[in-house]
């Protein structure tokens, strides 16, 4: 059974056994998320991170929910998703009006191939209306790439939904303003191994997208349409240049967020999540 099967029997029927061993036999990048998933069956509500990794000895909360009281800097591991997400947060004094709330958890790495499989697989999707030019093609796609290799290749539509599928949303370029106040060395063990960009939920309009740009790459050519997250520094309006929403590249690839104040999502509205001619009427079960 592929990694990404075994997930979605997760994801489906509750069923971890051949998972758990699948994620052991991946290396390192698969065995700390057995180790964790392990222990969250178990019961156990915190455990220390073992290995090698940046996040090293550093405790993490389990939980199909993250925890209510946490500081910024804390660490929540989703039992579902199987990733981990750092609690990112600025002082409410300096929170610009009508953003999105200055508290969120960010995953702390880009959606891995096997996981975005799984959606592919997985989720239910049915054609709706009239699909306009941009279409999106869901099965079959041809994804080849090792399994904890960063996904990409998406168009932001796509990721969006991958999202919602886990009851997350993308997160956007303020989240990473506010991730700057962790410290440059956070921000770098965020985007290691990360695809030079990353879709974002910023959509300031329908005709494009924004993206986050690894801000460790400097050298940047405004004909790429690239975002670059400045360390400490706010990116200026105009320079955010949107991409079309039909961009399938891969060089871009995503990650997720959990706004705290809203919770995971546990079911779809009646009207499901609708991007493009394609609804999601099934989210992946919690």
């Amino acid at each position: 059974m592929s990694l990404s099967d075994a997930l979605g029997d997760w994801l489906t029927d509750d069923e971890p056994g051949e998972l758990l061993h699948d994620l052991e036999a991946a290396g390192p990048d698969g065995q700390w998320r057995a180790e964790l998933l392990d222990k969250h069956l178990s019961g156990t509500k915190a455990q220390r991170m073992t290995g090698a990794g940046p996040w090293a000895g550093a405790l993490v909360h389990l939980g199909a929910q993250p925890p209510t009281d946490a500081q910024q800097g804390t660490l929540w591991f989703d039992p579902r998703e199987l990733s981990l997400h750092l609690l990112v947060a600025r002082d409410p004094s300096e929170v610009p009006k009508g953003t999105d709330p200055a508290l969120s958890w960010l995953a702390t790495e880009p959606v891995r191939f096997f996981q975005w499989r799984t959606f592919l697989e997985s989720a239910f999707m049915e054609r709706v209306g009239q699909p306009s030019d941009d279409f999106i093609p869901f099965l079959p796609r041809d994804y080849r790439g090792l399994d904890l290799a960063a996904a990409t290749g998406m168009s932001a539509p796509e990721a969006r939904l991958y999202a919602v599928w886990f009851g997350k949303a993308l997160p956007t370029l303020y989240d990473w303003e506010c991730a700057a106040f962790l410290g440059e060395h956070r921000v770098a063990d965020m985007w290691d191994g990360a695809a030079p960009r990353e879709w974002t939920g910023d959509s300031p309009g329908d005709d494009g997208y924004r993206v986050a740009g690894h801000p460790f790459h400097r050298e940047i050519n405004p004909l790429d349409q690239m975002e670059d997250i400045e360390i400490g520094n706010e990116p200026r309006d105009d320079d955010r240049i949107l991409y079309p929403r039909s961009t399938r590249s891969p060089e871009i690839g995503l990650r997720t967020r959990v706004i705290v104040q809203f919770g995971l999502m546990t079911e779809l509205s009646p009207e499901g999540a609708t991007e493009h001619g394609h609804q999601l009427v099934a989210p992946a079960r919690r």
